[in-house]
């Protein structure tokens, strides 16, 4: 029994309340060990959570993505973690699937199609970033910003500390840190973009742009 998986999935959740009961529901299918659900808005994400018997950690201040993880970490159980969208817009994804590839990598991660994006400028700004990423950090992935991502717990917990990042620019951060050190391997998930998206693709870009100029100087220190 010493190598048995035993799978966590952390999910941030800010104002997820008209999703988040569908999510968890998905994760229950999959049989996972742990659901750790972090809630840092003002709506019922939480108590709706708890009916679902799963764990929950509730703030009051505006967290962020990455630091909602960072929380949720804190408190896992399993070996293996995996972090995981709200809105779990992921199709024929199975999370049992994903956990089975850690072993033979340390960290695997969800790669999304960009050409299924309907949005012209949502493309655009998609495939912008990813030229950025990799010309800025010589990160050669194909889709940081994916929300479906599997580690090894103990090598989550080491690359953690060395991530700056509290909000959307997490994922690059992280796996900018974890390239050099860790296996990555990347896998094609089929995924659905919901019209009530919370990603603004322009604000948001701008963020992260300026994220990566930091991270950049950040190196060179």
């Amino acid at each position: 029994m010493k190598n048995k998986k035993i799978i966590s999935v952390i999910i941030p959740a800010y104002n997820e309340e008209k999703r988040i009961k569908k999510t968890i529901e998905k994760l229950k299918n999959e049989n996972v060990d742990e659901i750790i659900v972090v809630c840092d808005g003002q709506d019922k994400t939480a108590e709706i959570s708890r009916e679902l018997n799963v764990k929950v950690l509730e703030f009051d201040e505006r967290l962020g993505k990455g630091n909602a993880i960072k929380k949720g970490l804190e408190i896992v159980q399993g070996n293996i973690v995996i972090f995981t969208d709200a809105d779990f817009g992921f199709q024929d994804v199975s999370i049992n699937n994903l956990a089975n590839k850690i072993g033979e990598y340390d960290i695997v991660i969800g790669v999304r199609d960009v050409d299924k994006i309907k949005k012209p400028h949502r493309k655009i700004v998609s495939r912008g970033l990813r030229f950025l990423i990799k010309l800025l950090l010589n990160l050669n992935v194909q889709d940081t910003q994916c929300g479906f991502k599997a580690f090894k717990k103990d090598i989550f917990e080491d690359i953690v500390e060395g991530v700056d990042s509290g909000g959307y620019s997490f994922d690059i951060e992280l796996l900018h840190v974890a390239k050099d050190k860790y296996k990555i391997k990347e896998v094609p998930v089929d995924w659905d973009i919901t019209e009530h998206s919370k990603v603004n693709p322009i604000s948001d870009s701008l963020t992260v742009f300026f994220k990566l100029l930091e991270i950049k100087w950040k190196q060179k220190k």
